[in-house]
């Protein structure tokens, strides 16, 4: 039986974050839920030492896959702009 990778972490949230006990050794409770739902990643933007450095966030068209020949949601990327902005990356 197949389930999103979005599915499986919503089944592990709890209101204490219990089975996450070790995320919670780093980030403070408010943080929780930010670093604890699916993310997204540019793995074709990232194809140097350089980008991983980047100060900004790439473009949301950086998110594009070719392999499966889709991009992000809109929902995603203002996720992804939300961590962003709230840890300072």
């Amino acid at each position: 039986m197949a389930s999103s990778l979005s599915s499986l972490a919503e089944n592990l949230l709890t209101p204490e974050h219990e089975k996450f006990r070790e995320t919670a050794k780093h980030f403070v409770t408010g943080d929780m839920p930010l670093v604890t739902r699916k993310g997204v990643y540019p793995y074709e933007y990232t194809d140097s030492w350089e980008r991983i450095e980047d100060t900004r966030l790439p473009s949301k068209r950086s998110f594009y896959s070719t392999l499966t020949e889709t991009g992000i949601k809109e929902s995603e990327f203002d996720h992804a702009k939300e961590v962003w902005r709230h840890f300072n990356l």
